[in-house]
């Protein structure tokens, strides 16, 4: 079940920067659901950070090494949505 690959990963917010004291707090599955290129943009702009289920953050590179082994294994599972871009 999709619900259960995603608490693998131990992200359970994405916090988006949208000015210096203002963030949007998304789940992950919403922050997948955001193109690409959307994602990438926030990314190397330093605009996102990942949380966890205890509220702490997880760092960046061992965030996005999550997010993509939940992806390929999502796709490997036939699970990825067709209509999700990633």
């Amino acid at each position: 079940m999709i619900d259960t690959t995603f608490k693998e990963t131990n992200i359970a917010q994405v916090a988006i920067k949208k000015s210096e004291t203002d963030y949007e707090v998304i789940t992950l599955f919403q922050f997948l659901k955001k193109s690409a290129i959307e994602r990438t943009e926030l990314v190397v702009g330093k605009k996102v950070e990942f949380i966890d289920y205890k509220g702490g953050k997880v760092p960046l590179l061992e965030g996005l090494k999550a997010i993509t082994l939940l992806i390929k294994k999502l796709r490997e599972e036939g699970q990825l949505l067709s209509n999700m871009p990633v």
